[in-house]
């Protein structure tokens, strides 16, 4: 058994202890039972004398206490877990060990990075096998965490997700970077022919997110003045393009829904641009909206594989539901109360297709696509351009094998009392996708 637990995360941790220290009693063989505590000095050592009496008793076989404040050096439970890194890979390798960890959430991920570095470097595992590991050990209930990250002040929460690599979609990103092959046409060549068939100029995401603030600079946007907005679906496999709106951007609404559909109305539109700062008298967000697909590595549209979910899995399902209703013939027609977000994605749907027409996945998303960018227009022209600059990012977002995301782009203009004619549309990614249309297409020649 491992455990970190460092401040008051340790509370939880001591009635393991006392379990253990019940069962000694008893008789029981234990096994081995390590802890990592932290805190600022001695002063701050909860529990000590305790744990250092489980420890001369043998209830707890190696204890850890990595203080902060207790010499010019300051020392994290991260810090010392470096330190004793073959150890530990050792105690993670033993296929009955569990790991437990409590206490701030920031704490938490850092610790994670730490046995992901471990990982690598003692066990000799590339990233997705370190990955693999460690998904491994969450499906057979071995790596259990409890932890909090309480914001009091919804800014200071951004912010705090921003700099902390809080969520999942943030480590998520840090492996494309040690990854970055797996862009290349070779890394999965099946799937980039499907994607540049039905997605030609499709950008790897974190590309068309540089490009689109490389081109905004020029009409003022930075992150300094800028806050960023989402339109995505709520699928969990969408949030790497969230976070590095944020990471790009800085503040950023998330205004998710199903299958990416513009679901909000006036009152939630005035609640997000409440939020958007004002720097010489102007206020400014980039608005990024757009439905999602998936291809897999075998090039088929729709599929994508989880971790820890040994089947495959579909993107976008909502989308998917409808094809098939269509498909079959059987549509539901009427309002579901139980389900008022695929009624309204139904009806959007079916409001632009001709009786009779049955559009495939690919079709449909494409169609959302077109759909989103309606909206969008449409619910921002309400906006106020002598207060408000704003600009618009539509498309669809793919996501590929091996953790791979994909932007699809469509619209991309700016809104602003500044412009001449008020809106501005950017044409540096319709360029693109013409040259890729003209790379594909057969030589004459010969």
């Amino acid at each position: 058994m491992l455990m970190v637990g460092p401040g008051t995360g340790v509370s939880p941790l001591i009635a393991f202890l006392q379990y253990r220290e019940a069962l000694q009693k008893q008789g029981t063989t234990l096994g081995e039972a390590c802890l990592y505590f932290g805190c600022r000095n001695n002063s701050d050592f909860l529990y000590g004398e305790q744990l250092t009496t489980w420890q001369n008793q043998g209830v707890l076989t190696d204890l850890q206490v990595a203080f902060s404040r207790l010499t010019e050096k300051k020392l994290y439970v991260q810090g010392l877990m470096q330190e004793n890194a073959q150890s530990l890979w050792q105690f993670l390798c033993h296929p009955q060990s569990h790991y437990y960890v409590c206490g701030d959430a920031k704490m938490a991920d850092d610790v994670f990075e730490v046995f992901m570095a471990i990982a690598k470097k003692q066990g000799k595992l590339n990233h997705i096998e370190a990955v693999q590991f460690f998904e491994r050990m969450k499906q057979e209930k071995r790596f259990h965490t409890d932890v909090w990250g309480v914001q009091l002040n919804f800014k200071q929460a951004i912010q705090q997700l921003q700099k902390d690599n809080y969520s999942k979609a943030e480590l998520w990103l840090n492996r494309v970077k040690e990854s970055a092959d797996v862009y290349s046409p070779e890394s999965n060549p099946i799937f980039y022919e499907v994607l540049q068939k039905h997605f030609p100029g499709a950008l790897p995401m974190s590309t068309y997110i540089q490009m689109t603030y490389e081109a905004l600079a020029a009409y003022g946007f930075d992150d300094k003045n800028t806050m960023g907005m989402t339109t995505l679906c709520r699928d969990e496999i969408t949030e790497p393009f969230l976070a590095e709106v944020i990471r790009k951007w800085g503040e950023s609404f998330n205004c998710s829904s199903l299958a990416g559909f513009v679901m909000m109305g006036k009152t939630a539109l005035g609640a997000a641009v409440d939020y958007v700062p004002i720097v010489d008298d102007k206020r400014r967000f980039a608005f990024y909206a757009m439905p999602h697909i998936a291809i897999s590595q075998d090039g088929e549209v729709g599929k994508v594989y989880r971790y820890g979910i040994q089947k495959v899995s579909h993107a976008c399902s909502a989308l998917e539901a409808i094809a098939k209703e269509l498909l079959s013939g059987q549509i539901k027609l009427e309002i579901d109360m139980e389900d008022v977000e695929q009624t309204i994605v139904r009806q959007k749907i079916l409001s632009t297709i001709y009786y009779g027409n049955k559009p495939d996945l690919l079709e449909i998303t494409k169609l959302a696509s077109q759909i989103v960018s309606r909206d969008i227009q449409k619910l921002l022209s309400n906006v106020d351009t002598e207060v408000f600059k704003y600009a618009v990012m539509t498309g669809i977002q793919i996501h590929g094998p091996m953790d791979t995301n994909w932007i699809y782009p469509q619209e991309f203009y700016v809104v602003g009392s500044d412009i001449p004619g008020n809106k501005q549309h950017l044409t540096l990614f319709e360029d693109l996708q013409k040259e890729q249309q003209l790379m594909m297409q057969p030589s004459l020649v010969g």
